[in-house]
């Protein structure tokens, strides 16, 4: 069953200065940054981390490929215009190519947003400017997670609202120059009843007539934190991170 969210936008008064407000204006339209075209691919490099324990074994696993996008065509459902998009992965730039999974981008006047099997997420909201914020995963089931040893992280469990929080001119990604850059944050840190501890953390870079160009992820998980937040890989019992970046060709 797929789950449909309702998209909130709030805007904090004070939270965006004039400077912040000119991004508004043209060439600066939302459906910029999510550029569509059938028939369209593209690859990017996946570096992923799983942490976890095995009865009192801790391991860490690294994983590299390449996800490879192809959009493949239009389709309406509930009275909604989805567009397919195929992904395959591989472990070379050059193939072979295996059929991974579709997943379904809608773009609506406020909000471009991703179908992915049951999940329903709100990346990006038009128009774009700093200090924007808006609920991404507001209908998401919370017990929703993910296996890792003998744990299961649910990763949905303190999802956060989603910000723009940095916009680039120009911003360098490896040996590419992009113009015009938003920085959105979906998900922070929290404690949680003393010393229960959630990580739960994304950020991703879109630039405009190019759409997603760099993804981080980090889904942690632990009830033992003996230290700080940030030297997390000494307490927790189980997660996921994620490294994702477009392959420029």
């Amino acid at each position: 069953m797929r789950i449909f969210l309702c998209l909130v936008l709030c805007i904090a008064s004070g939270a965006c200065n004039s400077d912040d407000n000119s991004i508004i204006t043209n060439p600066f339209s939302g459906e910029a940054y999510v550029p569509i075209v059938e028939g369209a691919e593209r690859i990017f490099l996946m570096d992923s981390i799983v942490f976890g324990t095995e009865g009192d074994i801790f391991f860490k696993d690294t994983t590299v490929y390449y996800l490879k996008e192809q959009v493949e065509e239009s389709l309406e459902f509930d009275g909604r215009q989805f567009i397919a998009i195929d992904q395959y992965k591989s472990e070379s730039l050059v193939g072979p190519w295996e059929f991974y999974k579709r997943v379904y981008d809608l773009i609506e006047d406020s909000s471009y947003r991703r179908i992915d099997e049951n999940l329903e997420l709100v990346y990006f909201a038009f128009p774009p400017y700093l200090g924007k914020s808006w609920n991404t995963a507001s209908q998401i089931n919370q017990s929703i997670g993910i296996p890792i040893g003998t744990n299961y992280v649910k990763i949905y469990e303190k999802w956060d609202d989603a910000f723009m929080i940095d916009f680039y001119p120009s911003y360098e990604l490896g040996q590419n120059l992009l113009d015009s850059v938003f920085h959105v944050e979906y998900v922070n840190f929290e404690n949680v009843s003393g010393n229960f501890v959630e990580v739960r953390f994304e950020e991703r870079l879109f630039a405009i007539n190019r759409g997603l160009v760099k993804r981080q992820v980090r889904m942690l998980d632990s009830q033992n934190n003996t230290g700080g937040i940030l030297d997390y890989e000494n307490f927790i019992e189980a997660g996921y991170q994620l490294e994702q970046t477009l392959i420029f060709q």
